[in-house]
């Protein structure tokens, strides 16, 4: 008895390190950290519809998600952007239909996508009936 129970518990650890050693690495995907520059340029409100200007640096392709955000009430708006790899910076205009006129207390929140999570990148209180450069840099 104590000699077969001996043979099955080292059958099982050999196995259970061939398993390990092989099948697990190739198996597993590890995040890929992106870096890339994102700058909020400036944004402008026309009755229900937020245009905004992003200025994005060279990198690898990404899901940008642009929205706007009112405690309390929840998501006003959003919009998803994919965008491929590129070599030099580029400037984007998102135009974002709302649901109603933002209120004083809106936030427009930029995500970006890695994996399978989204990031919040950039979170700044709307200032109603104001364009100008917003610098907010993007590093992860």
């Amino acid at each position: 008895m104590y000699l077969k129970l001996k043979t099955s518990i080292g059958i099982a650890l050999i196995g259970l390190i061939i398993v390990n050693t092989y099948l697990v690495p190739s198996l597993s995907h590890p995040l890929i950290v992106t870096r890339r520059n994102i700058t909020l340029k400036g944004y402008s409100i026309t009755g229900n519809y937020l245009t905004a200007i992003l200025q994005i640096g060279p990198g690898p392709s990404l899901q940008i998600l642009i929205a706007v955000f009112q405690e309390g009430k929840g998501w006003l708006g959003s919009v998803k952007l994919p965008l491929g790899p590129s070599n030099k910076p580029s400037s984007v205009k998102v135009s974002l239909k709302l649901t109603c006129p933002p209120p004083p207390n809106a936030k427009l929140c930029i995500y970006v996508k890695e994996g399978f999570l989204w990031k919040l990148i950039i979170k700044v209180p709307l200032i109603i009936g104001k364009v100008g450069p917003l610098p907010v840099p993007y590093f992860n």
